[in-house]
């Protein structure tokens, strides 16, 4: 499979001629995140990703790597760079200007880039393989989830965490993380749907995933595999669209 791929890397000091100035946050302050502890995922007090609202961009433990596909529109293995821009860490807070909207974030956040840590990319066509997601011959078992699941599952998460519950906020919505009641796996329930997760006696994980979308789906394998995971269902549901997904390692 042919796909572009971003090559980051950091120039001291380079200057280019631009036909107008980039549109730039206010200001933003940086500064090197520190790992969670079970203390404050208790308290609900871990932020990860960004958070966009009326006035600020807030990107919470995030390496670099994210911050070049949130600012360029890729996906992480279109990135490549030195080692460091996946295991660096940071917080970063940054204003936006009077006027400016949501949509010109990411416009802010490559000047950010620029400027704070000298971000230069070029684009190059490579090509590797690929794992691909596809429907089997006897078609698709996929169902969607009833809308009155996917209320009920809003409602439950106004609830008070049960004791024991981890909360953390995953790009500006929340997610819980509770063990389960054997003590062999947790269940997570977060805005990309709900994982139930456990571990077998001969050191493999079985994972349950309900309300997830396909997208969602193929991040969390990717999570797990040595290649891009691509979509080649054909199923095109609406934005509210769920699946129920069960797979092993």
């Amino acid at each position: 499979m042919v796909h572009k791929v971003l090559i980051a890397a950091l120039a001291a000091g380079s200057v280019f001629a631009q036909a107008q100035a980039p549109l730039t946050f206010e200001v933003a302050t940086i500064k090197a995140a520190q790992p969670p502890t079970p203390q404050t995922m208790m308290a609900g007090k871990v932020k990860i990703g960004e958070t966009l609202d009326a006035g600020r961009a807030d990107y919470g433990f995030v390496n670099m790597e994210y911050l070049i596909t949130k600012a360029y529109g890729v996906k992480a293995y279109q990135v490549s760079g030195p080692s460091w821009i996946q295991s660096e860490r940071y917080d970063i807070l940054a204003k936006l200007p009077a006027g400016a909207t949501k949509e010109q974030v990411p416009e802010m956040l490559k000047a950010l880039l620029a400027e704070r840590f000298h971000l230069v990319v070029h684009n190059e066509t490579k090509e590797h393989s690929v794992y691909a997601l596809v429907v089997g011959k006897n078609g698709s078992k996929l169902k969607e989830s009833a809308p009155e699941t996917l209320e009920a599952a809003a409602a439950e998460d106004e609830k008070p965490p049960a004791p024991g519950t981890m909360v953390m906020q995953q790009n500006g919505a929340q997610m819980r993380m509770a063990p389960s009641g054997d003590g062999r796996g947790m269940t997570i329930k977060g805005p990309q749907g709900n994982t139930k997760v456990t571990m077998g006696t001969d050191g493999t994980m079985h994972m349950e995933n309900s309300q997830m979308t396909i997208a969602s789906f193929l991040e969390l394998v990717g999570r797990f595999v040595d290649k891009p995971v691509v979509d080649e269902t054909g199923l095109k549901g609406s934005t509210i669209f769920r699946s129920t997904c069960r797979w092993r390692t």
